[in-house]
């Protein structure tokens, strides 16, 4: 469900009709943030760190309107919820899309609860066999790099139907900083006619309180 935003009206009208026609609208913002509560609290719950990455992500960003905002075709709108698409990796390693479905008001214990890792609860796509799933815009655009800290990161993006308008949001690996809070690069790349930095860097303070 969205709410379609009158754009004649909206105070963000002259940012995001000087972005809306660019060829490259989006921008990207690259930090770190801690995760050392989370890392304990699932070593302690026995839920995995990535679901609950996941988790308090999309929780994070359907709390700010910006992330919830999409265009398609000449219409801005507002969607009442989001939830995830994120990239994984088949028992070949090769790339596939994994959905999950959230749930308002859901806790992180009930989340896990129905996706346990290895279930095939979520729904997986192998690149290049699109569904309906693929161009909805619902949606947010997760990737795991679990494998080295990154300190910057570009998307490849198809701009068709909307799609482009979804944020992509990517964390990498974490790793202890000299006074040993655990340390993980996070990056938000979005539309530059939607939002602006001051959103992401909410999303970072955000995400970080329910993290650190």
């Amino acid at each position: 469900m969205y709410t379609i935003i009158e754009t004649d009206s909206w105070k963000r009208r002259p940012v995001f009709e000087l972005y809306r026609n660019y060829a490259q609208p989006e921008f990207n913002l690259t930090g770190q943030i801690e995760v050392t509560g989370l890392y304990h609290s699932c070593r302690a719950s026995g839920i995995p760190f990535s679901t609950a990455l996941l988790y308090h992500s999309v929780q994070t960003a359907n709390a700010i309107p910006e992330f919830r905002l999409r265009l398609a075709g000449d219409e801005v709108r507002l969607y009442d919820f989001l939830h995830c698409g994120c990239t994984d990796l088949d028992a070949e390693e090769n790339l596939r899309f994994v959905y999950y479905t959230f749930q308002p008001g859901e806790d992180l214990a009930g989340f896990a609860a129905r996706y346990p890792k290895g279930s095939s609860a979520a729904r997986s796509v192998t690149p290049g066999t699109s569904t309906d799933r693929d161009l909805e815009l619902d949606l947010l655009f997760h990737t795991i790099i679990p494998w080295f800290q990154f300190t910057g990161l570009r998307h490849p993006r198809n701009e068709s139907d909307g799609v482009g308008s979804i944020p992509r949001i990517a964390f990498g690996k974490f790793a202890p900083d000299a006074s040993g809070r655990l340390m993980m690069p996070a990056s938000v790349e979005a539309h530059h006619g939607l939002m602006d930095g001051l959103h992401v860097s909410r999303y970072f303070t955000q995400l970080e309180a329910r993290t650190r």
